[in-house]
């Protein structure tokens, strides 16, 4: 008689990369100031908040930023071919938060597009960023993000930021990158 064997397979294993990002917050908190001050907020996942066009990198005064970020993706994946093709920033004031979205879904022959957030603001209790199994959205992954923490995860995986239950504003930075 043969004995059964199991075998464990892992089908949706999801890699999501964090760390820190030496950038100068108070600077470009300052340039978000400003830009929002001219400018109206894009209507996307933000309830509440201010989200940034999503064209930055076209504004001269964010030029430094595009390369603060192209160094940060250039450091995990060497590929002349990767291209910036969506950054914006995101202001939420006491109460507003980001509901459960993703960054679209684009397949490339090279590889899957990537999307990343940085958090220049995070007073205490300003909001969990949350991740979402792709299969069971009632399986979810939050993170409290502290100063200058980034998270850098696949275009397609739901998220979704908690209310900012603070009193001053949580600032981040979102971006996207595509192989061309």
């Amino acid at each position: 008689m043969q004995e059964n064997k199991n075998e464990i397979i892992e089908l949706f294993k999801i890699s999501v990369t964090t760390g820190v990002l030496d950038i100068d917050s108070e600077y470009w908190i300052n340039q978000f100031y400003q830009h929002k001050s001219q400018n109206l907020s894009a209507k996307k996942s933000n309830k509440g908040g201010y989200q940034s066009e999503s064209n930055l990198y076209y504004f001269k005064e964010f030029f430094p930023l595009v390369k603060i970020f192209n160094n940060l993706f250039f450091s995990f994946e060497e590929n002349p071919n990767l291209k910036l093709i969506e950054l914006w920033f995101n202001i939420n004031p006491p109460g507003t938060f980001n509901r459960i979205h993703d960054h679209g879904f684009l397949v490339t022959e090279n590889s899957p597009n990537l999307s990343g957030v940085i958090y220049l603001k995070t007073p205490p209790n300003s909001g969990d960023i949350v991740f979402y199994n792709p299969v069971n959205s009632n399986l979810f992954y939050p993170f409290s993000p502290s100063l200058k923490q980034y998270f850098l995860f696949p275009k397609w995986l739901k998220h979704s930021v908690d209310a900012n239950l603070s009193q001053e504003d949580r600032i981040s930075i979102a971006f996207n990158y595509t192989f061309i």
